[in-house]
C-alpha cells in the first residue's frame, strides 16, 4: 500500500498541516491503491456471482427431484448468497467514487454497509431454514431421493471450494483485509458447511431409510452454525461505523513514537479511525517546542509512517505560547 503524497497547508497561529483528505484546502488525496484493492474484491465477486448463480440452479432442480428439505433450503441460501455479493459488489462500485468536498472521505463506507446487509440476509435465511425444519420434523410427512441428495450434496462441496479457493487467494496483501472478501467468504463456508451436512443426512438415509429426519435436523443445525458464523464480520462493520481505532493499530505506541521526535513538547487529539478494512485515517495535533531540527511537519509524517501506513493522514502542528500549555488530550 502506497503512502499518501505529501501536501502542506499553511493556518493560522503558527499552525501547518499535513493531510491526505481532498478538501478546499488544498490538502490532496491518495485513492490508486484503494482503487486497485477494490478492483481485486470486484473481480473476485463477479466469478463467484456467476458460480453461485449456475449452482443455485442446479441445486433448486436436485432439491425438487430428491424432494429434500436440506438441498432445497441450500438452494435458497444459495440465491441469498448471490443477492448479498450482489449487494457487496454494489458497494464495491459505488466505494470507488472519487472524494469531493462534500464526501472527504469518498465513498469507502458503502462498501462496509453492503457487507452489512449481508449479514442480515444470512440471518434471515437462517430463520427461514430453521422453520422450515421444524415445521417438517412436526409434519412428519415427507419422502426422501438419496441418491439424488447424494449427487447434489457432492457437486455443492466441490463448487464451494473452489468459490472458497477464489474469494481466498491472495495476490495482495491489502485485498486480503477486504471487508466485502471477508463477508462472501463467510458465505461460502456457511454454503460449504451446510453442504457437508446435506451430504452426511443423504448417507444417512441411503444406508438407513427410516432415519428421514436426518435431513430436517442436519438442516435446522448447520442454519445455527452459520448463523454464528457471521458475528466476526458483524463485530468489524459496526466498530467501523462506530468510528472505532482499527484493531491492529496501537493509538499509545503512536503517541509514544511522536514524543520520542525532538522538538515535539507534546501530543493531544489523536484520533484512528477505519474508512473500511484496509483504508485507514488518523488525525493528529503536536504541540512544538521550536527544538526540532529540520522540518517537523515531515518528520512527524515520517513518524506516523514507520508506525503504520495511513490512506488518509492530517498533522496539526501547533507553536507554544504564553497562552498554550502541554496538554495529554483535549
Amino acid at each position: 500500500m502506497s503512502s499518501p503524497r505529501a501536501s502542506l497547508a499553511s493556518n493560522k497561529g503558527s499552525t501547518a498541516a499535513y493531510g491526505a483528505i481532498p478538501t478546499h484546502d488544498g490538502i490532496c488525496c491518495t485513492e490508486d491503491s484503494v482503487r486497485e484493492s477494490s478492483n481485486f474484491g470486484r473481480n473476485k465477486l463477479i466469478v463467484a456471482i456467476f458460480v453461485c448463480t449456475l449452482f443455485c440452479v442446479v441445486e433448486a432442480v436436485g432439491g425438487y427431484l430428491s424432494n429434500s428439505l436440506a438441498i432445497f433450503t441450500d438452494a435458497c441460501h444459495m440465491l441469498t448468497d448471490v443477492v448479498g455479493y450482489l449487494i457487496q459488489l454494489a458497494g464495491i462500485i459505488i466505494a470507488r467514487r472519487r472524494s469531493t468536498t462534500r464526501m472527504a472521505y469518498g465513498w469507502h463506507r458503502a462498501e462496509v454497509l453492503g457487507s452489512l446487509m449481508s449479514v442480515f440476509t444470512i440471518w434471515i435465511t437462517s430463520g427461514i431454514i430453521s422453520y422450515l425444519a421444524v415445521m417438517r420434523i412436526i409434519n412428519k410427512s415427507f419422502e426422501i431421493e438419496a441418491n439424488t441428495m447424494i449427487i447434489t450434496a457432492s457437486i455443492g462441496i466441490l463448487l464451494n471450494i473452489v468459490i472458497g479457493v477464489i474469494l481466498a487467494y491472495n495476490v495482495d496483501a491489502n485485498a486480503s483485509q477486504n471487508i466485502s472478501i471477508r463477508s462472501a467468504f463467510i458465505h461460502v463456508v456457511g454454503d460449504l458447511v451446510q453442504s457437508f451436512g446435506v451430504l452426511v443426512a443423504a448417507l444417512i438415509i441411503r444406508f438407513k431409510p427410516t432415519w428421514v429426519y436426518a435431513d430436517p435436523i442436519c438442516s435446522f443445525l448447520f442454519a445455527v452454525i452459520t448463523l454464528f458464523t457471521t458475528f466476526n464480520i458483524l463485530h468489524s462493520t459496526i466498530s467501523i461505523l462506530m468510528e472505532g481505532a482499527p484493531r491492529e493499530v496501537d493509538t499509545n505506541a503512536i503517541r509514544d513514537e511522536l514524543l520520542d521526535v525532538p522538538g515535539v513538547a507534546d501530543v493531544h487529539s489523536l484520533r484512528v479511525h477505519s474508512l473500511t478494512t484496509d483504508v485507514n485515517a488518523i488525525t493528529v495535533h503536536v504541540l512544538a517546542d521550536g527544538k526540532a531540527k529540520g522540518d517537523l511537519l515531515e518528520i512527524v509524517r515520517d513518524a506516523i509512517q514507520r508506525c503504520y501506513d495511513f490512506e488518509y493522514m492530517t498533522v496539526q502542528i501547533e507553536g507554544l505560547s504564553p497562552f498554550t500549555t502541554p496538554l495529554l488530550e483535549h
